[in-house]
């Protein structure tokens, strides 16, 4: 199972942050097809977190679900990490078996670290702040959590380094 929470604040509209953030996710989606495992996406930003597609097997019409998604306001992360820990707990007890990866796909830029979705095996923390002089938040997030940190520039590895599940 992989679930993919996609940050669509305010600042992943500068520059193209949210159109190389819905491609990278898009990787994650085929990738999952291709091995027959479950995809989620939590769509993250404004003033609310929303699932554009709940745990199911994945399928590509996900990927035209994501791309209608417009950028704005804030990021609340903390109801975001709420949100995927629910989905990953009912997951785990139908699925005790399946392996949960988190994808969070953000440029870091929130006031506080949310905190980590406890029932999830592996979490990836995909950096998206291109800025000259990166704020390195996502970085710190990463640590705080003891999540695998992946530069967004160095391209997507797809489901590389973990298990499929």
């Amino acid at each position: 199972m992989h679930v993919i929470v996609l940050d669509i604040s305010g600042s992943m509209a500068w520059g193209q942050r949210a159109a190389r953030a819905k491609a990278y996710a898009a990787a994650i989606v085929e990738g999952a097809r291709r091995s027959g495992a479950w995809v989620a996406l939590l769509a993250v930003g404004g003033q609310h977190a929303q699932w554009v597609l709940r745990p199911r097997a994945a399928r590509r019409s996900a990927v035209q679900r994501m791309q209608a998604l417009g950028c704005g306001g804030g990021t609340p992360m903390q109801q975001a990490a709420l949100q995927v820990e629910e989905v990953l707990c009912a997951h785990a007890r139908h699925y005790p078996a399946a392996y949960r990866h988190v994808w969070v796909l953000t440029d870091g830029r929130v006031r506080t670290v949310p905190m980590r979705p406890l029932a999830a095996h592996e979490v990836t923390v995909v950096d998206f702040d291109d800025d000259p002089v990166p704020l390195g938040q996502a970085r710190r997030w990463a640590a705080a959590w003891g999540a695998r940190w992946l530069l967004a520039a160095a391209g997507c590895p797809g489901l590389a380094g973990g298990r499929d599940g």
